[in-house]
């Protein structure tokens, strides 16, 4: 992978293959804790959290606005979003006790009940 094709242009991505190449290739680990690791890009010395590998949940990489208590960054807000682009709105609201927003593609929810009542991060 040529180091202009690996820079990344959003503050979260889900992990796979290619992030962890790019990851492998343009970024430093600093440390770990808990279940997180941190990393530093070589290319605008900005700091990424990297969700350590569960196999039953998704990972995520984050670029972290600040470096202060790095491992409790609440970055619930960006996963739902990243929920919500992923998978696309319908037309058709969320079922979950008359929320009305407009609901997943593929499910019969909205991305926040998505999220916090069904457990789904993909």
């Amino acid at each position: 992978m040529k180091f202009e094709e690996s820079i990344l242009t959003k503050t979260i991505y889900y992990v796979d293959a290619s992030i962890l190449a790019t990851i492998d290739a343009d970024f430093n680990f600093i440390e770990g804790a808990g279940w997180y690791e941190l990393y530093q890009y070589n290319y605008d010395q900005s700091f990424w959290r990297l969700d350590r590998f569960d196999k039953l949940q998704e990972q995520f990489f984050v670029k972290l606005p600040f470096t202060d208590d790095w491992a409790n960054y609440n970055s619930q807000e960006m996963e739902i979003e990243l929920l919500r682009k992923t998978r696309g709105a319908t037309t058709t609201p969320c079922v979950w006790q008359e929320c009305g927003k407009p609901s997943l593609m593929g499910l019969a929810f909205c991305e926040r009940h998505a999220y916090f009542e069904m457990g789904i991060r993909k």
